[in-house]
Order: structure tokens, then C-alpha cells, then sequence
């Protein structure tokens, strides 16, 4: 019997039995040494609990396999509740049914837990690949743990690959059960971990990401993604003073509001998404002080902001009552915004003299905006650079014909 803790690792098994031996194998064959796998299947419809409950009976002091009740299907937030109850190690780790470890993932994460005791939870990078394994070119996940307000960066941009992490299990009984019926429950469990516990980041890839078309969080349409992060925005909204942590303070419920008024706004839905703008002010009235803040939280988002419609839609419907200084420079942004946003468009449909006429007036309005590296390279190319691309695009297309002998 080991004497180092144990780590729990807990797999949500929903209709992966082509990937779930390799994701069991990945955990069989950590570097670390004393490791419980707790397998939860969600009532699939393929031979998944079957083969999980093999390794169950091969493995018996390390698998152990549970389903809910009549083998129904209740969705991953349940499901993973459940995956925590039954688990009873120091640490506490998921892995989807279709993703894999890397060999000594635990053991880096462990050691470093065991080395920061100030440390809640670990996170980091995972590798895409494949549905044979074979490495594709993306990676996911980047260090907000030094931001700081890592809370809010998580807010605008879930940058934690769930399966990378490692917590001490007295983190989640603290934070609670995954929210149900959640599809983006995990964003929103990351955000309440970081309001209330330490996190720290390992820059090294710590999980590789299976790519199979079948994966329920790659490929989602637009508007249902949109809709499913508005679900989490509000969670986050309704449950604060449950959630805790910096969670309730109102800088924290401002941006969180700020990010439901512009979720709102790409949904179309104009009418709530201007009530939500006017309650960001009434949550967080020293916001008014802070122009600098308000027009970063416009801009940093995972969202396609860029458009002229957005920054324009915002100016007209800021409160009315806003502090002069407040609105002269916000107005100013938002303008220069809007005309970036218009020169970047009319640079992707190759007009070349509007892109430059709209750029130069976007500088104009606001001088801030020969800092903004995607416009001023665009001019650039509009002013001194279209005739040499123009020259460099045809000597391409020589090189390539004379590779193929044309």
C-alpha cells in the first residue's frame, strides 16, 4: 500500500466505447502510485458500462464502476456530481470518456500541490489530436493564474481545459455540486473555483483532446453556443451570494453583466441586452471612473466584437445620466471602435481605398487607435504594401506552377 495520498480520477462514460479503453489505460498507467479510477456511465446506449465494469473486475482495488439508477441519462453536470461522491481521494481529477493522460500528469500535479500548499488547484495545457491519437496542430489552455483578476478573465474566456486539472478535494466540497442542466457547467464551475481558491498553471500538455465529430463541446452552432454561455453569465448572475467568493463583489456581477448585455446583443435579443447595459451602471456605479476598464471589457472577449453594429448599439444605448468626462471619452472609444471594426471588414472584401479612407478617420476620432496593431497593419499594406503583396502573390504562384511543371 502506497503512503502517498490518494488521487481520485473520475470518468464521465457516455457512449465513447471506441475511446473509453484508452482513457481507463491512461490512468492504469500513471507514473503515480496511488490512484482510484471512479467511472460513472450515463446510461449509455453502446457497450460503454460493459467494458468499463471488465476493467472494474480485472482491477478491483483500483476501478470501480456505478451507473444512476434504471441506467438513465442525466446529463454531464449530474453525472459528475456523482463521480464526486463516490470518490474518496485527497485529490480529485476528471477525464472524459474519450480523452487520454499523459503518463505522469498526477504525479507533476501532485508534486507541485504537495510544494504549494497556498494552492488550491493546477491546470494546463491539453494536445489535440485525433480519433487514432495523432497529433493535430492546436493546443488548448493559458495561464490566468497570474493575472490579476483571474476571475475576470475567466468570466470573458473559459481558458482552463477541464480534464487538465488536479484538485484538493476539500476545493469542490467547498464550491458544491456542478450546476445541472448546464451544458457549459464546467465554465462555470472553473469561475466559482477561481473566486474562492488559489490556482496555479503547468505549462506543459497534460491531457490530449480527442477530435472525433462526435464531441458535444467542438463544432456547435453559433447562436446555441452563444445561448448555452448566456445560460452560465445568468447562473452566475442568480446564484452569487451562494457561490461566493469574489463572486459577490460588485465589480465582479458589473462584468458578468456586461458580458450578458453583449451575448444578448449577438442573439439579437436588443431589448434585454439594452436593460442589461443600464444595470452594469447600477451594479457598479464607480465604473464611471474607470472608462478604461468599461472599454476593456467591450473588447476582450472570445466573441466576434469586431463589428460596427456592437460599439455602435452600445453609444446609443449608454445611460443617460453617465458623468460628462465618462461619456466624452467612451464616446470617443467607441466611435474609433466602429470605424476600426469597418476598416478591418472592408480590408477582408479587398477594398483597399475604403480600408484606408475608414482607418485614417478611425485615428482621427481616436489617436488611441495607432496602438491597435491589426489596423495600423492593415494601412500600412493599403498605403505601401498592396504592390509588393500583389508581386509576392504572383511570384508564389510562379513557384508553385514550376514545382507542378506548368
Amino acid at each position: 500500500m502506497s503512503n502517498e495520498p490518494k488521487v481520485s480520477v473520475f470518468i464521465p462514460s457516455y457512449n465513447h466505447a471506441q475511446f473509453l479503453p484508452a482513457a481507463i489505460e491512461s490512468v492504469l498507467a500513471q507514473t503515480y502510485p496511488n490512484v482510484e479510477l471512479v467511472i460513472v456511465d450515463d446510461g449509455s446506449s453502446d457497450n460503454s458500462f460493459e467494458i468499463a465494469s471488465s476493467y472494474a473486475a480485472k482491477y478491483p482495488t483500483i476501478v470501480r464502476v456505478f451507473t444512476h439508477p434504471n441506467r438513465a441519462n442525466l446529463g454531464i453536470s449530474m453525472t459528475v456530481n456523482e463521480g464526486f461522491k463516490k470518490s474518496t481521494g485527497e485529490f480529485f481529477s476528471g477525464l472524459p470518456s474519450d480523452d487520454v493522460l499523459m503518463p505522469d500528469k498526477l504525479e507533476k500535479q501532485v508534486r507541485y500541490l504537495q510544494s504549494h500548499p497556498d494552492v488550491g488547484w493546477i491546470y494546463g495545457k491539453v494536445q489535440c489530436v485525433d480519433d487514432k491519437e495523432n497529433p493535430l496542430p492546436e493546443t488548448f489552455g493559458h495561464d490566468v493564474s497570474n493575472d490579476p483578476r483571474p476571475v475576470e478573465r475567466l468570466i470573458i474566456d473559459n481558458a482552463v481545459p477541464g480534464m487538465s486539472v488536479l484538485a484538493r478535494r476539500e476545493c469542490f466540497e467547498r464550491v458544491g455540486d456542478h450546476t445541472p442542466d448546464l451544458l457549459y457547467s464546467d465554465w462555470e464551475f472553473w469561475i466559482r473555483m477561481a473566486s474562492q481558491f488559489k490556482m496555479a498553471f503547468m505549462d506543459r500538455k497534460l491531457v490530449k483532446f480527442r477530435f472525433h465529430g462526435h464531441n458535444t463541446s467542438v463544432g456547435v452552432a453559433r447562436d446555441k453556443a452563444l445561448t448555452r454561455g448566456l445560460e452560465v453569465l445568468s447562473s452566475l448572475r442568480r446564484n452569487q451570494h451562494v457561490f461566493a467568493g469574489e463572486l459577490t463583489a460588485p465589480r465582479t456581477q458589473a462584468l458578468i453583466e456586461c458580458q450578458r448585455y453583449r451575448y444578448l446583443f449577438f442573439l439579437g435579443r436588443l431589448e434585454e441586452s439594452s436593460r442589461s447595459l443600464l444595470s452594469v451602471f447600477e451594479i457598479y456605479p464607480a465604473l464611471q471612473d474607470e472608462p478604461e476598464v468599461f472599454e476593456a471589457w467591450l473588447r476582450a472577449t472570445s466573441l466576434n466584437a469586431a463589428m460596427p453594429e456592437y460599439y455602435r448599439w452600445t453609444l446609443e444605448q449608454l445611460p443617460t445620466d453617465l458623468k460628462t468626462d465618462f461619456r466624452l471619452k467612451i464616446t470617443k472609444r467607441l466611435k474609433g471602435l466602429a470605424l476600426s471594426a469597418q476598416a478591418l471588414s472592408s480590408y477582408k472584401l479587398g477594398d483597399l481605398q475604403k480600408t484606408r479612407r475608414l482607418a485614417f478617420q478611425s485615428i482621427r476620432e481616436d489617436p488611441v487607435r495607432l496602438s491597435d496593431r491589426a489596423l495600423m497593419t492593415v494601412l500600412i499594406e493599403t498605403l505601401v504594401g498592396s504592390p509588393l503583396m500583389r508581386m509576392a502573390r504572383q511570384l508564389k504562384q510562379q513557384m508553385v506552377g514550376k514545382q507542378n511543371g506548368i
